[in-house]
């Protein structure tokens, strides 16, 4: 899309950082998340839920930005909260 010029939207860097997710790459999701930001996209509830999945999935409950997305006014949803419990049962 880049080599195009045509800068992925909030959508695409979502469905980007659930594949990286999927492929445990932590370090390739939270680049995306932060280049997300940087390029302006604001994430939504899917954004965060996505990022707290992934990193839940992959063992990294302490990076889960359940705080952030609090912080920043997106109210977290029965799946954000499923998942960090569930997360927390694991560890």
């Amino acid at each position: 899309m880049k080599h195009r010029h045509c800068e992925p939207e909030e959508y695409t860097y979502t469905i980007l950082i659930k594949m990286m997710g999927k492929m445990g790459k932590i370090d390739d999701l939270i680049a995306l998340f932060h280049e997300m930001i940087s390029k302006g996209c604001i994430p939504n509830l899917i954004a965060y839920n996505t990022m707290i999945e992934a990193l839940a999935k992959n063992r990294m409950v302490d990076k889960a930005l359940f705080h952030e997305m609090i912080s920043k006014g997106r109210t977290p949803n029965l799946i954000a909260y499923n998942t960090m419990i569930e997360a927390f049962a694991k560890n």
